[in-house]
């Protein structure tokens, strides 16, 4: 279902649901993705949070490679999948999900590189890209 919807929309990363391991580890978290099931949702709460868990993507390779990949920095944490899902934003880059059946087990555990980033940081990248998407006008 994930292939298809790519290939409908090949300017899209594409989404889907997923079950987190271990269950208890992010209720919330978890939650608030699976409550994203619309379009108008996954851009409405684009800059609350990514609205699509990266674990999930699925893209096309000239749209990872017209957003310029990831930027990865080895020598501190850096919340490269947010840097790069407001880049595809600016971009003109599309959101869909794929709804119903989650096609992911998605693994929660003590070394993952969200865990080192401080909430402040992740509000100061939300908030750059958001005056730069919205408030300069440029998804209108």
């Amino acid at each position: 279902e994930q292939i298809r919807v790519l290939l409908e929309t090949p300017a899209a990363v594409v989404g889907t649901n997923f079950v987190r391991r271990p269950e208890e580890a992010t209720p919330r978290y978890t939650a608030y993705h699976l409550s994203l099931d619309s379009d108008a949702k996954l851009a409405a709460y684009a800059f609350r949070d990514c609205s699509l868990a990266m674990p999930t993507w699925a893209m096309a390779r000239a749209t990872y490679d017209a957003v310029g990949g990831f930027v990865e920095d080895t020598t501190s944490p850096l919340p490269e999948d947010l840097h790069f899902f407001y880049r595809h934003l600016s971009a003109g880059g599309l959101l869909r999900k794929v709804h119903g059946p989650p096609l992911l087990v998605y693994r929660h555990h003590a070394a993952m590189t969200s865990l080192k980033l401080h909430r402040r940081d992740l509000l100061a990248v939300r908030t750059q890209w958001f005056e730069r998407i919205v408030l300069d006008g440029l998804w209108a």
